[in-house]
């Protein structure tokens, strides 16, 4: 396991991968933040990402990082599709038989590659953070949001709340994207059909045709997650929800893994 974990980072820190990985991830906090700050005043209906942070938000002691949590599924998108193009680049290159050659347990081959992208997505979620607070302060001072309690008791613990429960729904995120890789094959047809269901399929048809599966359908499940709870779910409900889904996605990628032929 840890020669795989190892062997994944010598891929994950290529430095167009992380450059197009972090711009991904940076530039959809950055900018829902910003416009979300941008409008804090702006008295009229809104709707998107945007809609999840009030004024009321913002100037909350977690306020400073409130614009991941907004970002989530943006974020999430990019999770998959980073977890998606890597699985699947094993399968399109042809490494994945040399590393099945150095280490013929796939399982420990599988759980070391799972390990080095969650700790690379972890990375990149902190940097996120780090651009999000920054541009936060910056915005709000010039919007007349009152920053004060960003610093006081309570602002850490709750912002690192924020990313914890941002980078738990990530996670489950990527794990789709895995095991989307596992079936296809193709970093392509993963991505877009992960993007596909996920946007199209639940969010316009299913919660369209039956309002039920709003309460339990995987992606208004990790929205929910990163969101620490919404009106539609509870905070514990998501968590237990996400799990499973996640714990369900992971089995099926270690299965399919496990007893495919690897031929070419």
């Amino acid at each position: 396991m840890i020669a795989a974990f190892r062997s994944e980072w010598v891929k994950l820190t290529r430095r167009n991968f992380v450059a197009g990985s972090l711009a991904a991830l940076v530039g959809f906090s950055v900018a829902i933040t910003a416009v979300s700050i941008l409008r804090a005043n702006d008295t009229g209906e809104r709707h998107g990402p945007m809609s999840k942070l009030t004024l009321a938000k913002l100037a909350a002691p977690n306020g400073w990082l409130a614009g991941l949590g907004a970002a989530s599924t943006f974020l999430g998108l990019v999770t998959l599709a980073i977890f998606a193009s890597n699985v699947a680049g094993e399968f399109t290159t042809g490494t994945i038989r040399s590393v099945l050659t150095v280490e013929p347990r796939r399982l420990k081959v599988l759980a070391g590659k799972t390990a080095a992208l969650v700790s690379f997505l972890a990375a990149g979620l902190a940097v996120a953070s780090v651009a999000v607070t920054a541009v936060a302060f910056v915005l709000a001072g010039r919007q007349g949001i009152d920053t004060s309690p960003w610093t006081g008791s309570g602002a850490l613990t709750g912002g690192l709340a924020i990313y914890l429960n941002v980078f738990l729904a990530c996670i489950a995120w990527g794990v789709f994207g895995a095991m989307l890789a596992m079936f296809t094959k193709s970093s392509a047809i993963a991505i877009a059909a992960g993007v596909g269901y996920f946007l199209l399929a639940e969010q316009l048809l299913l919660n369209s045709l039956w309002s039920s599966t709003e309460q339990w359908a995987p992606a208004s499940a990790m929205s929910a997650l990163a969101e620490g709870g919404n009106a539609t779910i509870s905070f514990g409900a998501a968590l237990g929800l996400v799990a499973a889904y996640t714990v369900g996605a992971y089995t099926l990628a270690a299965v399919t893994f496990t007893r495919r032929d690897i031929t070419a």
